[in-house]
């Protein structure tokens, strides 16, 4: 089992890979009530930060589209062979990322 580091997270998102959606980010879309073609869009541009949540886990962090003050968080997992799952997505505040 690979371990990504976050050089490698980027090069990954550059190169426009495959995205799943589990069905546990699918739920967790649906219950919050959150723009998927706005997660599309921002998923095909590099995040405002990266962070490393465990082994091959990651959390992206992206402006939220109409709430100034809070992010889109979008948590996935990366295979051995590069593969990118959406775990879940979510809206975090911004001063966690903003200090």
């Amino acid at each position: 089992m690979r371990d990504y580091d976050i050089k490698q997270v980027i090069n990954i998102l550059e190169s426009n890979p495959y995205i799943r959606l589990s069905k546990h980010g699918m739920d967790r879309w649906l219950l919050r009530d959150i723009d998927l073609n706005y997660v599309k869009k921002c998923l095909n541009t590099l995040p405002v930060a990266i962070i490393k949540q465990n082994f091959n886990l990651f959390k992206l962090l992206y402006p939220h589209k109409s709430k100034n003050t809070f992010d889109i968080a979008i948590i996935i997992d990366i295979d051995d062979d590069e593969n990118l799952e959406i775990v879940t997505i979510m809206i975090s505040k911004i001063s966690y990322r903003v200090r």
